[in-house]
């Protein structure tokens, strides 16, 4: 007889065992990432992207006898993915079939749980004559200019204001401490800018692409 039968028995078994831990609210969303194992190469679009497909493809073949697993939003952080799996089961199937994923994918990555989730926080700033420069132009004069890495950074709106450009940025946690020492304030091409750091309450962060901003539990 094939093996895959008892395999998915065995999965029923474990996850029908879960449901007698206490303090667990079995409905609610539960939000999980998805890291690069070398945490200095995070993951890049392209890889995400390849993720995303991997999830799908592993919800095809591995299949768990009264297992749905169901998602209701997923999107790209600055280095690391999103998946907002829409009840804890769904969320024990992942991590029971994590391994599938990672083959599916062909990425060396880690599964993180909602508190081991990378901080990010916003700032702001005019950028004057920027409005034909693409993203990464920019982050790589501040990179060039200022003794700050942008590696991490991710800009997640633009606004054109005459020759100004008004951005939005999520940095890192060691980003963040750097500019604090210098005041916020960074050389940029011909002169400087002035940042400003927005209250940390995570309503006020825009969404990055590619997300359900909708879903009260994107972070």
């Amino acid at each position: 007889m094939s093996s895959q039968p008892e395999t998915s028995k065995k999965q029923k078994t474990d996850f029908s065992q879960s449901t007698s831990t206490p303090n667990i609210n079995w409905k609610k969303p539960v939000r999980l990432g998805f890291i690069a194992a070398d945490r200095t190469r995070p993951l890049t679009a392209e890889q995400m992207a390849k993720l995303k497909e991997a999830i799908l493809k592993t919800t095809l073949t591995c299949v768990t006898e009264g297992v749905r697993p169901q998602f209701e939003a997923s999107g790209e952080r600055s280095d690391w993915y999103l998946l907002v799996c829409s009840n804890y089961s769904a969320a024990e199937w992942v991590r029971h079939n994590i391994n599938h994923i990672k083959a599916n994918c062909s990425l060396d990555i880690e599964l993180l749980e909602e508190h081991q989730f990378p901080s990010s926080f916003l700032i702001k700033g005019n950028f004057p004559n920027s409005l034909e420069y693409q993203n990464e132009t920019i982050l790589g004069y501040i990179s060039a200019q200022n003794d700050v890495c942008t590696r991490l950074w991710k800009i997640v709106n633009r606004i054109a204001a005459r020759e100004t450009l008004q951005l939005d940025i999520l940095i890192d946690n060691a980003s963040l401490q750097a500019l604090r020492k210098i005041s916020f304030r960074i050389w940029y091409c011909i002169g400087s800018v002035k940042l400003l750091q927005m209250e940390a309450d995570r309503k006020s962060i825009p969404s990055p692409p590619q997300v359900n901003a909708a879903n009260p539990w994107y972070p």
